[in-house]
């Protein structure tokens, strides 16, 4: 039998007249983001979700494949950067936990009337295109036929490992164990060993923080330094990896074609971010490759159209890396929407250039420059524009201010994350003050 929410999905698949169907696929921020602004423009969305249990993606914290929620984490930018535009948080708190973050996203599917149009322990397994209409199928050996379809399933499923000259020999002679910070929980495991981490963003400096408090030795890798700035503090050192790195056969690094002194490594921790994974996805037949070396999606327009198939229907949300994720989302939905409708602006996009291995390909430059460009070319009047772009003006003001007050030695104390920040929309007028009691 259906359930009521499964029966007005099915009614709204065969309702044409209504708009478009679109597949979505993935029911996190992005997915989510992409149905309300797909309903607003008059559209029928269907969001394939694998979750049995509710919307949020990775922030149920229980994906199907591997938790990237580790306990004790807390978001690295405030709420007042993370929201959606028009729904406010209601934690007292800047910086939130995992439940604060799937609350607010089960409030914001809530209030657009999002969840009936959610399919979920639905996982896609195949989206082809064999005439002028895309065939989805998912887990349930079900397929429906689409007009267009947008890929927001998130990219922090398969790991991205370097490849580190002597590493491997070094592990498999020595049985040194070698993981990726999607499978770290504690630093207790670590106690009185020698770890090799690599990566400095988020993720790498909060778990350099807590492994100097178990660790006996902790090597930090930073391909950000210039050669020979190596910086130790206490029982950190970090290392200028820029022009690379590979480990000796004795076990320890090799940087600028000198080996280090120190401990020899016992443990080794990549928190090197993740690879593109569409494995539902004939790429080839897209005019798309990922590049695993460079962590890219090679020929897509705006990091969201197949630059060789522009009218084809596809799309791809959030594919951006190190980026204000909600406040993209947006208006990359938003664009997707107007695209979908045929009122978007394509004229004059910029072609990217995908012959250097460059690994930051997918960071933009300038987000909040990229969010004004997409909501424009959605074909926003220039009064609304305005007023989004005094927004989004904003928000980089405040994100920055974040950045700003983050530890430059990775696995300082995290004291941004104690700031607690007050603002007004209306005014533009903000504030941020340390908090001094728990």
């Amino acid at each position: 039998s259906y359930s009521f929410c499964t029966l007005l999905v099915t009614v709204l698949e065969y309702n044409t007249s209504m708009g478009k169907k679109v597949c979505i696929i993935g029911a996190g921020p992005a997915g989510l983001t992409a149905c309300r602004y797909l309903i607003e423009a008059g559209h029928i969305p269907v969001v394939y979700e694998e979750n049995t249990k509710g919307v949020g993606g990775l922030w149920r914290g229980e994906s199907a494949t591997r938790p990237v929620i580790y306990p004790g984490l807390v978001t690295n930018l405030p709420h007042q950067v993370m929201q959606f535009h028009d729904t406010p948080f209601q934690t007292a708190r800047s910086y939130c936990t995992p439940r604060d973050m799937l609350e607010y996203l089960e409030g914001y599917a809530r209030k657009y009337d999002l969840v009936k149009y959610v399919k979920l322990g639905e996982k896609v397994t195949s989206v082809r295109k064999p005439s002028d209409k895309w065939t989805v199928t998912s887990s349930s050996c079900n397929s429906s036929d689409f007009d267009a379809v947008i890929v927001a399933n998130g990219h922090y499923r398969v790991p991205w490992f370097p490849s580190i000259p002597g590493l491997v020999d070094w592990c498999s002679r020595e049985g040194v164990t070698s993981s990726h910070s999607a499978d770290y929980r504690t630093a207790e495991p670590y106690r009185n060993r020698v770890v090799l981490l690599f990566g400095v963003r988020s993720s790498g400096t909060d778990i350099a923080r807590e492994l100097s408090t178990e660790a006996k030795f902790v090597y930090i890798c930073d391909q950000n330094r210039n050669p020979q700035d190596f910086e130790r503090r206490g029982n950190r050192l970090v290392l200028p990896t820029r022009n690379g790195i590979s480990i000796s056969p004795s076990g320890r690094p090799v940087v600028e074609k000198t080996e280090v002194p120190g401990p020899v490594i016992t443990d080794v921790i990549f928190a090197t971010g993740y690879k593109f994974n569409f494995p539902f996805l004939d790429l080839k037949s897209c005019g798309l490759t990922v590049d695993s070396d460079s962590k890219r999606v090679k020929g897509l327009l705006l990091h969201i159209i197949p630059k060789e198939h522009e009218a084809s229907g596809l799309y791809f949300l959030g594919v951006p890396c190190s980026v204000a994720p909600f406040p993209l989302f947006e208006p990359q939905a938003r664009f997707i929407a107007s695209a979908i409708s045929e009122e978007a602006d394509l004229s004059d996009i910029p072609v990217p250039d995908e012959t250097s291995q460059n690994t930051r390909a997918h960071h933009l430059s300038d987000q909040w420059e990229y969010c004004i460009d997409l909501v424009r070319r959605s074909g926003t009047p220039s009064e609304q524009l305005k007023k989004f772009a005094q927004r989004v003006r904003m928000v980089e003001k405040l994100y920055k201010d974040r950045s700003s007050k983050q530890p430059k030695f990775p696995g300082d104390p995290d004291t941004y994350r104690k700031y607690e920040y007050t603002v007004d929309w209306d005014s533009g007028e903000w504030s941020s003050a340390l908090r001094t009691r728990l």
